[in-house]
């Protein structure tokens, strides 16, 4: 018996021993094939950097010192970060963007003060600005932006262009890219004229051309001594501002050239309670963010010079991403960014976001600023650089790339009305790279995730699992290798890919689930997932493919999203064809939660969504209408000539309430957009054919404005548009002239031009301020028109619309007039137009407070009551909505909601009931400005 125990314990022993050394030979084997990654990593690293492997990396300043290496790195970053970063330069297809602000705090009008402004009448809704597209409506360019507020928010949805807006700043301030004055007619006619000049003549022209400049200013100055021009807005531009020391009360702003742009994405940083406190500078965060941004070699010699720059306020900080982090990591990310603003808040600030729920950012003094849609022009522009890179962008060693035809340009700009850039670049990889032709935006994405992946992956095998990483970064903003497992065994117990409750229970990262990040710049933090068999291997190599791919990017604790947010839309729409067609309840549970909505949109074309939207109509709606607005949205992703059940419902109903007499004129703006979002023409013009003619003029008003959105398709409504330009009101008037420059066609510029010739004063300026975004035709009328015209209020509208014409020629000419226009009232708007240039760069300003407010402080004033300043102020605004003067109580009541001021909600809906219409349309319209701003659904008073 002791030796049959004794037998036992040995091999107990054994086994243990046996159990170690496996165990041991595992952790061997794990940590070898950590550092084979590690090891695989780095040398990609240095192969790119040296080869351009995967990269189109371009070296362009020293590479031999650390800003030199900092610099490359930034400007291969920008170049690459768009959808189709390995195939061509950001650089050669980009398009200016452009950005439109938050309108100003409504001030009342005096009866003595003349209004100027003609766009007033097209609504900006953020959500929705879809409408707002086509029309010439005053936006700030790139180089606007570094004579503003230092803090400023670029909002948009998803595909709008925001990072690309980060990269075009970054490449402009690093003088990457320039934005040349391009070719017009009136240009072309005078440098013709100055071509058939001898020397002699050409120098005599230049040096009247100076002498004309240096008159228009000394006329100006003098205009000026004798208290005949309003001098406040005379500044000198930001670059003037820097380099002039002996300028008073100017506060210094260099220019974006003279400052060292920083770029980060903001789930790289790490801003844990464990990893950043009140002791740490709230720059360390920001610089280990910026070292996943740069090369290894970089990240390692780069840190004492961004601190320097820091500290000497000479960087510009590039933050994306805000919108894509979980909610509590955005609280966290707010917290550290009031923290960093404190104490390097003198730095030039510029991050993206959201374009609803941003007012937490505005509260931190950051001026909000929207992407601008693209109109024709812009579209036109895109396709044209495509065209143009597209040989260099598909050339090979063997062969050269091939050209694209006039006829192929034309197909690919058709019907691109309302695609955002992201969807119109899908739209052009498709186009140009197949001869089938393909028509909705899924056929194009399919296109792009095929053609992205390399040859070894089956596309239609691998699909499965892309739609599953696609849903897992839907649900928590980002997907882990982790996370992927548990999904695929979900699918697997259950059948279906949708994630479950218990699976984002398991999930979820918003907390303490990112890994902090200890590890130095540019080390794996994800290495210790490990496969457990070869299917999971396979699946780890899919994401490794994928991110080598460029489809796929990496951040901060192991983390990975798609490098468009379109993707994961896409492919986590896939998931839901798992669902039961009778399962309309799990369905509905889904669509309740906003990170699905744009997934949604995609559902439309592979799962029967009849059952969701009859549920979501009978929703009570909140005070944007949510509801039935995103199934509006629905309608433009819907399958080609398939049209679904519910297509009628949703236009009847929209249709309905657009004309309903008792209907708030922000709601009938709100669905005016949504039918534009549609890019259903047939749909929305039946509704805007018949708002043509309602009594209502704010219905005529959305009417034209909403029929102009949907382009060349709006044509055979151009008569009835037409006849609003001799509406008795204004707005309508205004409205019809807008309209009617976005239809573009020759009877369409006909009628302009008469309007210019014999409408009102305003109608005219509308008119020319419209022809002012039409090189080809618009141009050449506005000179005439301001040159030879007899007519004194054709020659003034035409100044009008020289004043937003940004080429040299204009503004010579609108000097010309300033010196030697007989008439004053043409003179005025001459002089008007030189000031702004003399003025140069006026930016965004910083979001105002209720005691900045003009009126507001006459009201306190006329009632003895103190206006204290900050957040306090917002008390006494508050309490303009009692006031017994109608004015103020709506004046008081659109500036609650404008400024935002949330404690006002309750007081607002109480202003509802108010006896006046006035009064209560702004309180409405407050409330609408409200949700945007918090982005949580506030309820619907009807």
């Amino acid at each position: 018996m002791a030796k049959k125990a004794q037998k036992q314990a040995q091999a107990d022993v054994s086994s243990r021993a046996a159990e170690v050394s496996r165990e041991v030979a595992k952790r061997g084997a794990r940590q070898g094939r950590k550092a084979f990654r590690r090891f695989v990593r780095l040398t990609l690293d240095m192969t790119r950097t040296v080869l351009g492997v995967g990269q189109r990396r371009v070296n362009r300043r020293n590479n031999r010192t650390t800003i030199g290496r900092y610099i490359n790195d930034i400007i291969t970053l920008a170049e690459t970060a768009h959808l189709l970063g390995l195939k061509a330069n950001l650089s050669d297809i980009l398009v200016e963007p452009r950005f439109l602000p938050e309108p100003d705090v409504v001030e009342p009008v005096g009866e003595d003060d003349v209004l100027q402004e003609v766009f007033y009448v097209i609504p900006r809704q953020p959500d929705l600005l879809e409408l707002v597209a086509p029309y010439n409506i005053p936006s700030f360019r790139i180089e606007d932006l570094t004579a503003g507020n230092r803090r400023l928010a670029i909002l948009g949805a998803p595909g709008s262009g925001k990072t690309t807006a980060l990269m075009a700043i970054a490449l402009w301030a690093l003088r990457e890219i320039t934005f040349p004055e391009k070719d017009d007619p009136v240009k072309t006619r005078i440098e013709e004229e100055i071509q058939e000049l001898t020397d002699k003549e050409r120098k005599d022209r230049e040096r009247k051309r100076q002498e004309m400049l240096e008159s228009a200013r000394a006329a100006l100055e003098s205009a000026i001594e004798r208290g005949e021009v309003d001098d406040s807005q005379l500044v000198t531009s930001a670059a003037e501002a820097f380099e002039a020391d002996e300028l008073e009360g100017v506060e210094q702003i260099p220019p974006f050239e003279a400052l060292t742009p920083l770029y980060i994405h903001m789930a790289n940083l790490n801003v844990s309670a464990g990893a950043f406190g009140p002791e740490v500078d709230p720059a360390e965060p920001l610089i280990r963010a910026l070292q996943r941004s740069v090369s290894t070699l970089t990240a390692r010699t780069m840190p004492r010079m961004i601190y320097k720059r820091l500290d000497d306020n000479q960087t510009l900080i590039l933050m994306d991403g805000y919108a894509e982090l979980p909610p509590a990591e955005r609280a966290r990310v707010l917290a550290w960014l009031k923290a960093f603003m404190a104490e390097y808040g003198k730095n030039f600030i510029i991050m993206t976001g959201p374009e609803q729920g941003y007012g937490a950012l505005t509260e931190l003094d950051i001026t909000p600023l929207f992407i601008k849609p693209w109109n024709q022009n812009e579209r036109e522009e895109y396709v044209d650089k495509w065209a143009e890179h597209w040989p260099e962008m598909t050339a090979t060693r063997r062969e050269p790339g091939e050209e694209i035809s006039g006829s192929l340009k034309k197909r690919a700009l058709n019907d691109s009305y309302g695609l955002t850039p992201a969807e119109l670049t899908l739209k052009l990889w498709a186009a140009f790279s197949s001869e089938e032709a393909t028509y909705h935006i899924a056929d194009w994405i399919n296109f792009y995730l095929r053609s992205q992946l390399p040859g070894t992956q089956n596309y239609d095998e691998i699909l499965p699992l892309m739609s599953i990483t696609g849903a897992l970064q839907t649900d928590l903003g980002f997907m882990t290798r982790t996370g992927i497992e548990v999904l695929v065994q979900q699918q697997e117990t259950t059948g279906r890919s949708a994630v479950s409750g218990t699976a984002l229970a398991q999930l979820d990262t918003d907390g303490d689930g990112v890994a902090d990040e200890d590890e130095a710049a540019g080390e794996e933090d994800d290495e210790d997932f490990d496969a457990e068999d070869e299917a999971a291997l396979q699946r780890s190599r899919l994401v490794q493919t994928l991110v080598f791919a460029g489809m796929l990017q990496r951040f901060r604790g192991g983390r990975y999203r798609y490098r468009h947010s379109i993707l994961s839309d896409y492919l986590a729409s896939l998931t839901l064809t798992d669902l039961p067609e009778n399962d309309a309840a799990s369905l509905y549970e889904i669509a309740q939660k906003p990170a699905w909505q744009r997934p949604l949109m995609f559902a439309v074309q592979h799962t029967s969504m009849d059952n969701v939207v009859r549920m979501k109509l009978m929703e009570n709606p909140d005070i944007l209408r949510s509801n039935v607005i995103q199934l509006a949205r629905w309608l433009a992703y819907t399958a080609e000539n398939t049209a679904p059940a519910w297509r009628g419902e949703i236009l009847r109903r929209l249709g309905n309430a657009f004309v309903h007499p008792n209907q708030f004129v922000t709601n009938r703006e709100r669905i005016a957009g949504a039918l534009v979002s549609t890019r259903d023409p047939e749909g929305a013009l039946s509704v805007f054919s018949v708002g043509l003619k309602d009594e209502n003029p704010d219905v005529r008003r959305l009417s034209a404005l909403g029929a102009g959105a949907m382009g060349v398709h709006a044509r055979r409504l151009l008569d009835d548009v037409a006849d609003l330009l001799g509406a008795p009101e204004q707005d309508v008037q205004l409205a019809a002239a807008h309209a009617l420059a976005a239809m573009r066609s020759d009877m369409a510029l006909t009628t302009m031009t008469q309007a210019l010739l014999e409408g009102e004063e305003r109608l005219q300026q509308a008119v020319a301020e419209e022809f002012a975004i039409m090189p080809e035709k618009g141009y050449p009328v506005l000179f005439e028109a301001a040159t030879e015209h007899e007519e004194m209020f054709v020659r003034r509208a035409a100044l009008f619309g020289l004043r937003r014409v940004e080429k040299d020629w204009a503004r010579e000419l609108i000097h010309a007039r300033f010196l030697y226009e007989e008439e004053f009232f043409v003179r005025l708007v001459a002089q008007e137009g030189f000031l702004l240039q003399e003025a140069g760069l006026i930016g965004p300003g910083a979001p105002k407070k209720a005691a900045e407010i003009e009126w507001i402080q006459t009201w306190a004033e006329d009632r003895a009551i103190t206006l204290s300043s900050g957040q306090r102020s917002n008390l006494t605004l508050e309490k303009t909505l009692t006031d017994a003067d109608i004015l103020y109580r709506a004046l008081g009541a659109m500036a609650l909601g404008q400024i935002g001021v949330i404690p006002a909600v309750k007081s607002l809906y109480t202003r509802l009931a108010d006896p006046d219409p006035i009064v209560r349309e702004s309180a409405h319209k407050a409330l609408v400005d409200l949700q945007n701003k918090i982005g949580e659904p506030l309820p619907d008073p009807m």
